[in-house]
């Protein structure tokens, strides 16, 4: 966290303080100012944002200096923030102690790329990944496609643009929602879009992450998810087609029953369950009681 981040953290701790901060002109004034830390043109980030001023453009961001692509006025500042400035998908030590000490680069997919802002901030601990992003809404695809061409990382960075799935085939997707576009469920039209069994991208995977509104699952649910390979897992659980009462619970136990030591934060109806695989062959096959906090 920025210093002024802290500043402000004190400042909301006094009453008269804490409720000028609550109004909500001023936390997106505070929201926006504390998201262009991640960037280094602050300025311009700042003045894009509240000004207005819609459409896309890149930044550099502080760290790397890799380029994002964000369209100012939707949730991708949201997304920016997440990954970037709170670091939601930081990497817990047990799970980056497992994929540090595989003899090759991280082999990375991405169910539900977004805009590609997980794959950068992969990127920013290894450069080398190789990247496969699956993506539905056609509008996110779009910028996701700048984003890996802004790169230059086309090469080991694969972007399949269809629902993430346990087929192939077609399925009726709700474009449109930026970070939130998700399959259509009871009583949503949609629309036909292509679909590709992720299943067929698992074998050669180490770090999966699912992202993907309600659709994930469908995924756990699937027989052969048991069976993957997979090192390392980060899961964002919603309550959207969740089929049991508490999403949580039923993302962590779907993880542990394929063989994963799991840490989940966040409330019952949304969160970010990590997963690594049991340090012993006989934890793995069995499943290992899950480690909540």
């Amino acid at each position: 966290m920025t210093a002024l981040g802290r500043s402000l953290r004190r400042l909301a701790s006094l009453g008269p303080v804490a409720r000028f901060l609550e109004w909500y002109p001023v936390r997106r004034v505070i929201a926006t100012v504390l998201r262009s830390a991640t960037v280094r043109s602050r300025g311009r980030f700042v003045a894009r944002e509240l000004g207005g001023r819609r459409g896309m453009y890149a930044y550099r961001l502080r760290g790397s200096g890799r380029l994002v692509c964000i369209r100012h006025g939707t949730a991708d500042v949201v997304t920016l923030d997440e990954v970037f400035y709170t670091q939601s998908y930081a990497l817990p030590p047990e799970v980056a102690a497992e994929l540090d000490s595989l003899d090759h680069a991280p082999r990375v997919l991405d169910l539900g790329a977004n805009i590609g802002l997980f794959g950068l901030f992969i990127r920013e601990r290894y450069p080398d990944a190789p990247i496969t992003a699956i993506e539905a809404d056609p509008d996110n695809a779009a910028v996701l496609r700048r984003c890996v061409a802004a790169n230059e990382t086309a090469a080991r960075w694969e972007v399949v643009e269809a629902v993430a799935a346990r087929h192939d085939g077609t399925m009726r997707f709700v474009p449109g929602g930026v970070s939130l576009s998700h399959v259509a469920g009871p009583g949503e039209t949609g629309v036909p879009l292509p679909a590709v069994d992720v299943f067929g991208y698992l074998a050669d995977t180490d770090l999966l992450k699912v992202d993907i509104e309600g659709g994930e699952w469908e995924i756990l649910a699937d027989p052969r998810f048991v069976e993957t390979p997979l090192r390392a897992i980060v899961l964002e659980y919603h309550a959207f087609s969740c089929p049991e009462p508490n999403p949580r619970e039923t993302a962590v136990a779907a993880l542990a029953a394929a063989g994963f030591v799991v840490e989940a934060s966040g409330p019952d109806d949304y969160g970010v369950a990590w997963g690594r695989r049991a340090p012993t062959a006989s934890s793995s096959s069995t499943g290992t009681p899950p480690t909540t906090g």
